[in-house]
């Protein structure tokens, strides 16, 4: 076998496992100040992310829909998916279906309880398990804040349109010569499918929904 046929051979099997869509990825952020809904343990404050983003989801559904290949995209029937990588991706967790009305303490229980370390590596190949049928997850939220990193730029695959990234707490300048902390919320997208401008007003909604501190409660 030649050069030639073995890069077509190569080519071959790299359209058959790899992915089918490296998706033309653009990263956007904010910086949301630390507040009831940050305080607690970094689960707690995980969760209360979590449930920020599903309410974030059901004002702007397309967040939660997932790249079917064929320039369509699948809606999940009930509840926002959710694939929560937890301290950095060091282990993962599917939440099937989450709202933002379900209890903290549900979501905590799953956080705490959920996943599956074997499983990590696969499901961290998002073309990989889409083939395997083990993708059920729509967004992806992936929880940096515990690991002292503060910036991030990512790059998404098919069957993913989005993900959710919080960032480590940040001490910058406020009024009146105040310290304040803030933590970076960072989202990538596909910017063939999704605007900036909506990617911007999802984010929007997202600190909005963390900012109501009366829901934050355990």
């Amino acid at each position: 076998m030649d050069l030639r046929e073995r890069i077509r051979h190569r080519a071959a099997k790299m359209r058959q496992y790899g992915p089918g869509r490296v998706a033309p990825t653009v990263t956007i952020r904010k910086e949301m100040p630390a507040g009831a809904w940050s305080q607690g343990d970094p689960l707690e404050r995980l969760g209360r992310f979590c449930l920020a983003a599903a309410a974030a989801c059901g004002a702007d559904p397309l967040f939660a829909g997932r790249y079917d290949g064929a320039l369509r995209l699948e809606l999940p029937p009930d509840g926002c998916g959710q694939r929560v990588g937890i301290e950095g991706g060091q282990r993962w967790v599917e939440l099937a279906r989450i709202g933002p009305a379900d209890p903290l303490e549900e979501v905590l229980r799953a956080l705490r309880s959920g996943g599956d370390q074997r499983a990590a590596l696969l499901d961290h190949l998002p073309w990989l398990s889409a083939l395997r049928g083990r993708r059920r997850a729509a967004l992806e939220v992936l929880d940096l804040s515990t690991l002292c990193i503060c910036d991030w730029r990512g790059v998404l695959a098919a069957p993913q349109l989005a993900r959710l990234v919080l960032a480590a707490g940040e001490l910058v300048p406020g009024r009146d010569r105040e310290v304040q902390q803030v933590f970076p919320l960072l989202l990538d997208f596909d910017h063939k499918l999704i605007d900036a401008g909506r990617a911007s007003r999802f984010l929007d909604v997202l600190m909005h929904a963390l900012g109501q501190g009366a829901a934050w409660t355990t």
